[in-house]
């Protein structure tokens, strides 16, 4: 079956999501697993952030969810660096701040650090998510 682009998904405000699915981003492991309650669906080496724009620690929601977007920095207050990445794909938005679980199709470098905060996984890999995860979907961003 082919996918369904459903389009860009957001969390309403006042509207609770709740799901029992879990993403764990290690960034000491550089691996990502997702989980629905105890049982793991995907163990994959990740991007995170390099030394002067880490991933945010924490626990956190998707409360967004778009199938591509187009990526430009400088970010104010988060990197002074510029990029210009059209049809960034699979996008599971979990900070106000812009940090993003996404596809990266301009590198190759997963294992290690190598983004400005976001969490970086091969496109292949970032649609199996996009598609397993739900608005709502927790992640949780630990050493």
């Amino acid at each position: 079956q082919l996918f369904s682009n459903e389009g860009n998904q957001i969390v309403e405000k006042g509207v609770t999501a709740t799901t029992t699915k879990r993403i764990v981003v290690d960034v000491s492991e550089q691996k990502l697993y997702a989980y629905d309650k105890d049982i793991l669906f995907m163990e994959e080496a990740i991007s995170t952030g390099l030394e002067f724009t880490p991933t945010p620690r924490g626990t956190f929601s998707v409360f967004k969810m778009t199938p591509s977007r187009f990526m430009q920095g400088p970010i104010p207050g988060v990197s002074d660096q510029v990029y210009d990445l059209p049809g960034v794909p699979w996008n599971l938005y979990f900070t106000s701040g812009g940090a993003v679980i996404h596809g990266a199709y301009w590198h190759s470098h997963f294992g290690k650090p190598w983004s400005h905060g976001c969490v970086n996984l091969s496109p292949e890999n970032a649609k199996k998510l996009y598609q397993w995860a739900e608005l709502g979907t927790s992640v949780i961003v630990q050493n």
